[in-house]
């Protein structure tokens, strides 16, 4: 799951805070070595905690035995453009990240894990915010080519936009997904519940739904789509009709050598935090490089837009990562 900036956090900026929750949501990765300590289906194997194409638990399959640890730190930059009646104004965007995740198999159809992820986003004289995601999970795989996962997402935050009082976000959601899998191909659907507070909208998630595919059409490359959507028109906000949040995304993962692998993504969402004609893109680059039999780290690149009616955000997002199978 992604993290979600709450809806009082400006909507003009939410998407700007939600580049880094997702840097969060933001390393997806394709073993080059294809590494049997992962999974004996060959085809697959990802970053659990920072794979943005890794939408649910029920993909934690690929770790058949031992436990696997995982971290991430990166920065955000850029910058924010607003446009008003008499003049145009630019502001600086600055944020970090941090994620960390242990999974650990009980066997090879049990997996217990958990990840947490920690993000920090501030836009000069305008808003400044930081949120923590803890994430435990399970998951439990009947049949060798289906996988479930269930996943409790706590949400903790504090907020700060010019002209309004410091909210201090905390929800509570649950994750549920399926997985259906072979050695060339997988199928992910998941759905998030929705967290409604009345006295505190600043609480406010929206149900999210998602869907994942891939398919490998050679052996160094895999393709994928996937798609994902919250509902925002459930909530109405200072008098604004919300609309559905919806992202598209594109994936292709391929190996470039035995210890090497790459992945481009291009994701375009509209509507983005419910407003509507506030849409952008983003565009992911990674590679990894397996540093030994059981430890693998590695690098990536998020550039994302922002288009807004009156505003528009850059930003860029590089980020490392280490990942390591004991």
């Amino acid at each position: 799951m992604r993290m979600i900036t709450p809806i009082m956090s400006l909507a003009l900026y939410a998407a700007t805070a939600s580049s880094i929750a997702n840097a969060q949501e933001q390393v997806v990765s394709q073993s080059a070595t294809q590494n049997h300590t992962k999974s004996d289906e060959l085809s697959f194997h990802n970053i659990f905690t920072l794979s943005r194409t890794v939408i649910s638990s029920s993909q934690y399959y690929q770790l058949k035995s031992g436990s696997l640890i995982e971290a991430i730190a990166g920065f955000t930059a850029g910058t924010s453009q607003v446009d008003t009646a008499l003049t145009t104004r630019n502001e600086a965007v600055k944020g970090s990240n941090l994620a960390a995740g242990a999974f650990y198999a009980l066997s090879p159809i049990v997996v217990l894990g958990v990840n947490a992820k920690y993000n920090t986003i501030k836009v000069t004289n305008v808003i400044k915010n930081d949120n923590t995601l803890v994430s435990p999970s399970i998951t439990v795989s009947p049949f060798s080519f289906l996988s479930l996962g269930l996943q409790a997402n706590f949400i903790r935050g504090h907020e700060k936009a010019a002209g309004q009082p410091s909210q201090k976000p905390n929800a509570g959601t649950l994750t549920l997904g399926l997985s259906a899998h072979q050695e060339m191909w997988e199928a992910t659907a998941v759905v998030t519940s929705k967290h409604k507070d009345l006295d505190n909208p600043s609480n406010n998630q929206p149900q999210d739904l998602g869907f994942h595919a891939r398919y490998r059409i050679d052996l160094p490359i895999t393709l994928g789509v996937s798609y994902d959507q919250k509902d925002y028109s459930s909530f109405h906000e200072n008098g604004i009709d919300l609309k559905n949040e919806a992202t598209a995304g594109v994936h292709m993962e391929s190996a470039m050598s035995e210890s090497f692998s790459i992945e481009v993504d291009y994701f375009a969402t509209t509507s983005i935090a419910g407003v509507k004609n506030h849409d952008g893109t983003e565009f992911v680059l990674l590679g990894q490089a397996l540093v030994s039999d059981t430890v693998e780290a590695g690098a990536s690149l998020s550039y994302r837009t922002t288009d807004g009616k009156a505003t528009n955000v850059n930003t860029t997002n590089p980020s490392l990562f280490v990942a390591a199978h004991f």
